[in-house]
C-alpha cells in the first residue's frame, strides 16, 4: 500500500506520517515550497526521512529519545503532475492531509481535479481520503459530500502535541513530540477494511464506530482546557504553557478541568465520571510534561486568524459553558473567565507573533 500525505508540518510529520511509516507503508510526503518550508522540503527530498524526538520535562534535552522516520519520497505541492501520478497510482490507497484549515481550503480545487482523474481510471481499488485537522472549512466539507467512484472521505481525530519542525545539526528535519499519540479513524463498511488490515494492531491507530463521541471528548477535555489555560497564560505573560501548570497554577487548571468534565457528562451521561476524570488526569500529565510555547497554543490569536479562533472558541469553550449552565443553572466560573479574557485580548490586540 502507498500513502500520500499533504503537509510536512508538526502534525503531519509528528503523528500521521510517523505512524504509517512505522507500519512499513510506503509514504510520500508533499509540502509547499515557500518561505521557511523550502529548506524543510529540500532536506526531506535529500534524506528521505527525518528525526522524531520525544521531548519531556522529565528528562534533560540531551536524553530525549529519538527515532528516524523513513519515507519513500518527498516533493513539492506545486509539482501538480507528480502529485496526480502519485494519487492516481492504484497502489495509493490512502491520502491524508494536514495543511491547516486555510491551507486545506486553498487546495480543494486541485484535490477535486485529481480525485476525478483517479475515479475515471476505474482501477477497482478504493482510496480513503482523510483530513487530519481539528476543524475543516466549508469548501472541504462540500468536497467530502461529492461522489467519486472508489473514493471514500473518512473522518478522523488526531491527538498529539508536536513542535514546529526544524533542521537538526546533521541537516535532517527534526520534529519534537510528546510521548502520547492517537489517530482515531471512523470505520466505514466496504471502505476502510483494507487500510485497517494494513495497519494491524498498532495501539496508536484505532478504528472505531463511535467517532463523534470520541471527538467531542477530545475537543472538550483536551483541546478546551488546553486553549483556556493558554488564554490565562498569555494574559499573564507566561511564555510556556507547561510553566503555567507548574505550582499553584495547576489548581487553576484542575478547576477548569472540573467544569469541562461536568459539562461533558451532563450531555453524555453514558460516559462515566471516573472515566472522564482519568482521561483528564492524563491530559494534565501530558500538558505538564511537554515543553510548548504559549504562542503555539494561541497561534490563531492573530488578525488573519480571528475567524478561525472564534469558531474554535465557540466549539470548545462557549458550548461547554452552555451545557454547564443547563445542568447547574449558573455560569461556570473558570470557563466564563476564559471567554472574557479572550475577548479582552482580542479587544486590546494582544496578538501572537509566530
Amino acid at each position: 500500500m502507498r500513502h500520500v500525505h499533504l503537509g510536512a508540518g508538526a502534525l503531519g510529520l509528528g503523528l500521521v506520517a510517523q505512524l504509517t511509516a512505522a507500519q512499513g507503508v510506503d509514504v510520500s510526503v508533499v509540502q509547499r515550497s515557500v518561505g521557511r518550508s523550502t529548506e524543510r522540503l529540500a532536506s526531506l527530498v535529500e534524506h528521505r526521512g527525518y528525526w522524531r524526538v520525544i521531548a519531556s520535562n522529565n528528562l534533560p534535552p540531551d536524553r530525549w529519545p529519538s527515532n528516524r522516520v523513513a519515507i519513500t519520497k518527498a516533493f513539492a505541492l506545486e509539482s501538480e503532475d507528480e502529485l496526480k501520478r502519485e494519487i492516481c497510482d492504484p497502489e495509493c490507497r490512502l491520502l491524508t492531509i494536514s495543511l491547516g484549515e486555510g491551507g486545506l481550503e486553498a487546495q480543494v480545487p486541485l484535490i477535486s481535479t485529481i480525485l476525478q482523474e483517479r475515479a475515471a481510471q476505474n482501477s477497482g481499488r478504493g482510496l480513503c481520503v482523510i483530513a487530519c485537522e481539528n476543524t475543516i472549512g466549508e469548501e472541504y466539507a462540500k468536497l467530502s459530500q461529492q461522489r467519486f467512484p472508489e473514493v471514500t472521505f473518512v473522518p478522523c481525530l488526531v491527538d498529539r502535541m508536536c513542535s514546529s519542525p526544524g533542521i537538526a545539526p546533521d541537516g535532517q528535519v527534526r520534529v519534537d513530540t510528546e510521548d502520547f499519540g492517537s489517530w482515531v479513524i471512523q470505520r466505514i463498511d466496504g471502505a476502510t477494511e483494507f487500510i485497517e488490515s494494513s495497519f494491524g494492531s498498532d495501539g496508536d491507530i484505532e478504528f472505531v464506530d463511535d467517532l463523534p463521541l470520541r471527538r467531542k471528548q477530545k475537543r472538550w477535555l483536551m483541546n478546551g482546557p488546553h486553549l483556556t489555560a493558554g488564554i490565562f497564560a498569555w494574559n499573564a505573560g507566561i511564555s510556556r504553557i507547561d510553566y503555567y501548570l507548574d505550582g499553584e497554577n495547576a489548581s487553576i487548571f484542575r478547576a477548569v478541568q472540573r467544569e469541562y468534565i461536568e459539562a461533558f457528562h451532563s450531555s453524555n451521561p453514558s460516559v462515566g465520571l471516573e472515566e472522564l476524570r482519568s482521561y483528564s488526569r492524563e491530559v494534565l500529565r501530558r500538558i505538564s510534561a511537554f515543553p510548548m510555547p504559549t504562542s503555539k497554543v494561541l497561534r490563531r490569536l492573530r488578525p488573519d486568524k480571528l475567524e478561525e479562533l472564534l469558531r474554535t472558541g465557540n466549539e470548545i469553550i462557549v458550548k461547554p459553558s452552555s451545557e454547564y449552565l443547563k445542568r447547574h443553572h449558573h455560569q461556570p466560573v473558570m470557563l466564563t473567565l476564559g471567554i472574557h479574557t479572550l475577548i479582552d485580548l482580542v479587544d486590546s490586540r494582544e496578538y501572537v507573533e509566530l
